[in-house]
């Protein structure tokens, strides 16, 4: 409710008469609120002290279709994966376009990092 000051103000309570009813503008900080609170709503209605799901699933693309798979662990496993995987890929170094192309062709060689080119430290 602390996000409707504007709009717990549009309307004076004590200027109401049931029977004759006026239509108010809308001003654009109010309807800037009621935006806001159709946005939060989900919050609202969400039970975000569920308990994690006794599976995982991990999923992968490829250039012809993609992958999902899963395995069964421990409640407190998923929990620690939920809070270390909030962003995809983000541990994993993907192939360059140049990499994809040649493994595609059959010509790719692993490198170690020793080989990988790096740009020059000033």
């Amino acid at each position: 409710m602390s996000v409707l000051e504007e709009s717990f103000k549009l309307v004076d309570s004590n200027a109401i008469d049931a029977s004759k009813p006026k239509l108010v503008p809308l001003p654009r900080s109010v309807a800037n609120e009621l935006t806001i609170l159709a946005l939060l709503v989900p919050f609202a209605v969400s039970d975000l002290c569920a308990q994690a799901h006794h599976e995982v699933f991990a999923t992968d693309a490829s250039l012809s279709l993609g992958a999902i798979c899963s395995a069964e662990v421990d409640i407190p496993v998923a929990q620690a994966f939920w809070r270390v995987s909030r962003s995809k890929g983000a541990y994993t170094r993907l192939l360059t376009p140049f990499e994809s192309l040649a493994k595609r062709l059959g010509t790719f060689e692993e490198l170690g990092e020793s080989h990988r080119p790096a740009p020059d430290r000033p």
